[in-house]
């Protein structure tokens, strides 16, 4: 169940294809005496779409695991359908934490591992004024009200934040407001199509910003540190 449609349809493909290959090894595995037959959903990267697709395959009499979603956002809203029916979604992303359901498995990194020791990263590093930029929903919110109070209780400092659509792609004027700020880093949460768009155009402006994502798997690739981006 993921989306290779809409504004992350390139993360979701990727996922996809990862469970694809999982299942294929393990079905053809002869060292398991079982076999798993797929059923796929196109949630079309829309929350009220993951819905009806966690509805759609957990009507299927023998299906109890459902591998899927990318956003948290989507993930919350398919929460109730799962433990309606008590069927298992494997949810296969990083996660902001403070959220448990037995009829999810979490398989993602949450804030204390990625969050927690890279904030003391740049801490460390002398980076104390931060820009933070991230897409409008809650794992963004979430992994950023991590660092913000991390760096309060350090002496740092937040000098801006902003939240945009995740399927805006005009930056402009973020861009902008950041080199005006001047920060010692930016920290971005933004995914989907956004998310490679500061970096090209902070490359055109010689910002020297450093950018912290989680982002992977974009062309070109995004930096996950970087202390110039020229």
């Amino acid at each position: 169940m993921f989306s290779q449609e809409g504004p992350y349809a390139a993360v979701g493909e990727n996922m996809s294809r990862g469970a694809h290959l999982a299942v294929g090894e393990i079905t053809e595995d002869c060292a398991y005496d079982f076999s798993f037959e797929l059923h796929c959903a196109e949630p079309g990267g829309r929350n009220e779409g993951y819905v009806a697709s966690a509805q759609a395959l957990l009507a299927h009499p023998s299906l109890w695991h459902v591998i899927g979603c990318y956003t948290s956002s989507s993930r919350k809203e398919v929460l109730p359908v799962f433990e309606k029916m008590d069927a298992l979604l494997w949810y296969p992303s990083h996660y902001e934490g403070f959220e448990t359901s037995e009829n999810i498995v979490y398989t993602g990194a949450a804030p204390n591992q990625h969050v927690v020791p890279l904030t003391h990263y740049v801490l460390s590093e002398g980076g104390r004024r931060a820009f933070m930029v991230g897409s409008n929903y809650i794992w963004a919110w979430e992994n950023n009200r991590v660092m913000r109070e991390i760096l309060a209780r350090n002496g740092g400092q937040v000098l801006g934040e902003r939240y945009l659509p995740i399927d805006e792609v005009n930056v402009g004027e973020l861009v902008d407001l950041i080199l005006r700020h001047c920060p010692d880093f930016v920290f971005s949460t933004l995914i989907g199509e956004s998310v490679i768009l500061p970096v090209l155009t902070g490359r055109d402006r010689r910002t020297h910003a450093a950018i912290f994502s989680f982002m992977a798997g974009v062309t070109p690739p995004m930096p996950m540190l970087g202390r110039s981006l020229l």
